[in-house]
């Protein structure tokens, strides 16, 4: 490999040596660069600075020469690729700003010659770093878009790379399993196209995802897979990875000795590299080593050097182990305060990389290419299933076809042997009409799509089209059956010596033709309590027992649910579990008697009590049927016009949810979207003239205004939400809003009047034995009290606060007393016992802003949000459907009026006809064309029914055709022959007259 490594390299300078254009000398200067980087990257940057100087100056060169475009986009080309080399170069050695400006530059070139491959490669190389930044959103849009390229134009060798690239965020993120996916399919690719560097890469990663898994058998042996690459293929950057990766591993095994030698293995590639990333990382490992034996100064230093330098890039992870490693280090010194500020750097540094805005961003960007490929997929699943149906219609049309026109050649056999049989003229003639009528029909069901297309299904465009088409076709019959019947009365005279006409028969014969000219074709006629219920005071046993009896003599489902509900009120604060219970058969009975408004109450309540446990998942998941059960039915008394008094009693229902959800998005540190909901909850509760609701919706907004640091705003809130409070006499409510009132005037510095009203509600606090209010209000005076300097008594505040939040598990209450003891110690100079406050801080904070938590919650607000969007989406295009429904049928109404008074006008003149000069010979076409039309009109009212039972075949749509026709013909008939004499009778009266006339003229002459 060696040997093939320096063979490759000795072909590429000699092809820049010997190269006689600058094109050629570019790519094999880039290509050079390529292979030697990452076993000497001083020499590479020489060789790659070249090759963009090559490039600027024969752009320069050809810069107006507009007819050497091609040469020119070669040379953009070149020099887009030493841009983007020459920026990887610089991230391994640190100098990310300088490598940032390289890869922009590089993107953009390929962005203007539209060079793809080149632009996916740009994305991946801005990826990551603003990964190494620490913005992970940023860095997963960009490797998304690489992806979303590769894969259109099916560059594998970048798609594997992508793959990497979203698994190490994953990973970052804490998404294992997602992670080692995406480490899988990157090493199946890399296998594909024979990538070593790649395929050691996918070792490395996934070894370790297994060491995250304690799987360290397993880790160990990808990583020594990988090294086994790296060495082969003289990849250093590589092999200071599996180094490092090897020497850390093995401190789990505790070989110490031969951990520590791969280390400085990999500490020795770094520095010889110019990796500062490396060099931070592994001398970190090393440190964490050194503590392990006790070597506590070389401990020290090796975190001080890790930190130095991880400083120095910017890189936030490395930052957070030195930091950790440090804090470990200062604790063993028994440097308290040291130790107490590299703990704080390394949850910043963590909190940094981990939180939710990279959460939501990393799920976001995922979902987002899940749906993409899936809606791609389904489309491509789409087109070939009509492809199929495609096919499927055509096979059996041409087989209908080519039945038709089968059976249009033997009818037509037969009547040129009509000549050599005894056949009676006027049956000849009818056989004559139909089989002209059959090929008729038949090139009019071939028109049909044209007929379709050009009328729009305009019944009147319709009936036009199809009438000029048989009045196209109608001479050509009157010419080949003037022929035939010519021949066929020759014969005749010839046998028998003599003719007679059948006057009936040729008659039916040709209304049996004109029903089935006309085709008639396709017509469209188109024609939806929760997670801050009202803390009302304990209830008198006697109001439990009244609940017990009227659950145990209800006669209703509904009242049974209710009284349920009710007991659930009762024991939630007392007694969580027990409510929990009752919840649970109150849903039961609830989806059994399918009671919906009942339904999404029980929702509610078990949203609120599984909340209050941390399954902050199962809570939304209930939440949002709730509110799904709700709008749902709002949305169909809304679509049936129907307000009815429960409209109240749902609207209500949505607000609770609304509330709750916002109260879940606000635990888990979502602050818009909180306020969102919030402020949906209180517009309901306003338009219902809810005072309570409205309070609580006050107090929320007001809480949020607090956290982003609003302080006037959230007062402002806060004194609504008491006012509303003390005129509805809600005491549990008035306690919270004094405590928040207190708090922000604290805040601002007011400190004696926000003590008194949280003095006042403490009171009521304490009265009302709202345990988890007691714990929250002793947190915010012992707050107050510290900023007065108060130090002893916001001691005793803070340990009372933590001792009763404590006692009843309330996670949040115990992180703010931990906090406030934290700073009490602090300010005492107490720095162990600050650094252990601060510890159990960050526990509770983590435990209720979890990773998990926060993607439960990002997915089901990402799966409502989608599923109501589809829901508005099918509206408005039932909406859109109908509306298009009523104006076809506006138009095909209007178009039939407008046909049938045409159709009366024409019969009426046709009854004129007796009072007007007209040849015989013309009578016949007139009462032809009236009744083509009158046919027409009836086959085209006909046309939706025929089309459902034929299902469009061609030969079915023939038969049905016909057969209507033969239905109507009888009616013709009998008007054609009734007119028809009336005419001739007319006719024969004015012939009378006007021979008499004339014999009185000549008389007189």
């Amino acid at each position: 490999m060696v040997q093939a490594a320096k063979s490759t390299i000795d072909s590429l300078r000699t092809a820049y040596q010997t190269a006689t254009h600058d094109t050629t000398k570019i790519n094999a200067l880039n290509s050079w660069g390529e292979e030697i980087y990452l076993t000497n990257p001083d020499s590479a940057l020489t060789l790659l600075k070249k090759a963009k100087e090559l490039s600027i100056k024969n752009l320069i060169e050809n810069l107006d020469k507009s007819e050497f475009l091609n040469v020119q986009n070669a040379f953009k080309k070149g020099l887009a690729t030493a841009y983007n080399n020459i920026g990887t170069i610089y991230n391994g050695q640190g100098e990310i700003e300088k490598a940032l400006e390289y890869y922009l530059l590089g993107m953009n070139i390929q962005e203007e010659i539209k060079d793809k491959e080149g632009v996916a490669t740009s994305y991946n190389n801005i990826g990551t770093f603003y990964y190494n930044q620490g913005k992970v959103e940023k860095a997963l849009e960009y490797f998304f878009l690489s992806l979303k390229i590769q894969e259109e134009v099916k560059d594998k060798y970048g798609m594997a790379y992508s793959f990497n690239n979203i698994g190490f965020i994953y990973y970052s993120q804490g998404e294992i399993e997602k992670a080692l996916e995406y480490f899988f399919l990157n090493l199946k690719i890399s296998k594909e196209i024979k990538d070593k560097k790649g395929m050691a890469n996918s070792y490395n990663n996934i070894g370790s995802i297994y060491n995250n898994q304690g799987e360290i058998e397993k880790a160990l042996e990808y990583f020594h897979l990988g090294l086994k690459i790296n060495v082969e293929i003289r990849n250093k950057y590589g092999m200071s990875m599996s180094y490092h990766n090897i020497g850390y591993l093995l401190r789990k095994q505790d070989s110490i000795a031969e951990g520590l030698r791969y280390l400085e293995l990999g500490l020795s590639l770094d520095k010889e590299l110019g990796n500062k990333a490396g060099v931070s990382v592994t001398t970190s490992a090393i440190g964490v080593w050194q503590l392990k034996l006790k070597k506590v100064e070389a401990a020290l230093k090796s975190g001080l050097e890790a930190l130095t330098v991880a400083k120095e890039i910017g890189h936030v992870e490395y930052m957070k182990r030195a930091a950790r490693l440090l804090s470990g280090v200062y604790k063993k010194q028994g440097k308290f305060e040291d130790a107490f500020t590299m703990y704080e750097l390394e949850i910043q540094m963590r909190d940094s990389i981990v939180n939710e805005a990279n959460t939501k961003a990393t799920i976001k960007q995922q979902m987002k290419y899940e749906y993409e490929k899936e809606q791609i997929i389904k489309e491509q699943k789409e087109k070939e299933q009509l492809r199929l149906a495609n096919e499927a219609q055509s096979r059996r049309d041409n087989l209908h076809y080519t039945a038709i026109f089968i059976g249009i050649l033997l009818v037509f056999g037969l009547i040129l042997m009509l000549g050599f049989v005894k056949v009676n003229p006027k049956s000849a003639e009818a056989i004559i009409f139909i089989s002209f009528l059959i090929v008729f029909e038949f090139l009019l069901i071939l028109a049909d799509p044209y007929v379709e297309e050009w009328s729009g299904g305009a019944p009147g465009w319709k009936l036009l089209f199809n009438a000029v088409l048989a009045g196209l076709i109608f001479p050509l019959h009157q010419f080949f059956e003037g022929k035939l019947k010519k021949r066929l009365i020759k014969v005749e005279r010839k046998k028998r010596g003599r003719m007679s006409g059948g006057h009936s028969s040729h008659h039916v014969s040709r209304m049996l033709m004109i029903g089935l000219l006309v085709v008639s074709h396709s017509l469209g006629f188109a024609q939806r309590d929760t997670t801050k219920i009202q803390n009302e005071e304990r209830s008198q046993l006697a109001k439990l027992d009244s609940l017990n009896n009227l659950y145990s003599t209800a006669m209703h489902d509904t009242t049974r649910v209710d009284a349920l509900l009710g007991l659930a009120e009762e024991y939630y604060l007392s007694n969580p579990d027990t409510a929990l219970t009752i919840c649970e058969k109150a849903l039961k009975i609830s989806k059994k008697a399918n009671l919906q408004i009942e339904l999404a109450d029980c929702y509610g309540w078990l949203a609120y009590l599984v909340g209050n446990n941390g399954e902050i998942q199962k809570a939304l998941e209930y939440e949002f049927k709730g509110v799904m059960i709700y709008e749902k039915m709002l949305s169909e008394k809304l679509e049936n016009r129907a307000f009815l008094n429960s409209d109240e009693e749902i609207k209500k229902g949505i607000a609770i949810s609304y509330n709750n959800i916002g109260s879940i998005y606000d635990n888990q540190g979502e602050i818009e979207k909180a306020l969102e909901y919030y402020f949906l909850s209180f517009n309901l509760y306003e338009e219902l003239k809810d005072k309570r609701g409205m309070a609580y919706s006050y107090n929320n907004i007001g809480y949020i205004n607090y956290y982003q640091g609003k302080r006037e705003k959230a007062l402002e809130y806060y004194f609504l939400s008491l006012k509303l409070r003390e005129e509805i006499k809600d005491k549990k409510g008035m306690a919270e809003s004094y405590h928040n009132i207190g708090s922000t005037l604290c805040n601002l510095d007011s400190l004696n009047e926000g003590m008194r009203y949280l003095q006042v509600g403490l009171g009521l606090m304490k009265e009302a034995g709202h345990k988890a209010g007691v714990s929250a209000s002793y947190a915010s005076i012992g707050s107050s009290e510290l900023k007065m300097d108060h130090i002893e008594v916001a001691l005793e505040s803070g340990l009372k606060a933590l001792a009763i939040a404590t006692q009843i598990g309330h996670v949040e209450y115990m992180e703010r007393g931990a906090k406030l003891l934290s700073d009490v110690y602090k300010k005492q100079g107490k720095f162990e016992d600050a650094l252990t406050m601060y510890e159990l801080e960050i526990e509770m904070r983590d435990s209720i802003i979890n990773e998990e938590n926060q993607k439960a919650t990002i997915r089901q607000q990402m799966k409502y949000e989608h599923e109501k969007e589809q829901i508005i989406k099918d509206q408005q295009l039932k909406e859109q459907a109908r509306i298009k429904a009523e104006a076809t049928a506006r138009r095909d109404n209007l178009h039939y009026s407008a046909i049938f008074i045409g159709i009366l006008i024409l019969f009426g003149g046709v009854l004129m006809l007796g009072f007007v000069k007209v040849r015989p010979k013309d009578v016949e076409g007139i009462i032809f064309v009236s009744f083509l039309i009158l046919f027409e009109f009836v086959l085209v009212l006909a046309d939706p029914h025929i089309e459902q039972y034929t299902g469009g075949a061609p030969a079915y749509k023939l038969i049905f055709n016909a057969g209507i026709a033969g239905l109507i013909f009888p009616l013709h008939q009998f008007f054609g022959g009734k007119l028809r004499k009336r005419i001739i009778k007319a006719q024969r009266k004015k012939t009378r007259e006007r021979m008499e006339q004339h014999k009185k003229d000549i008389e007189e002459l």
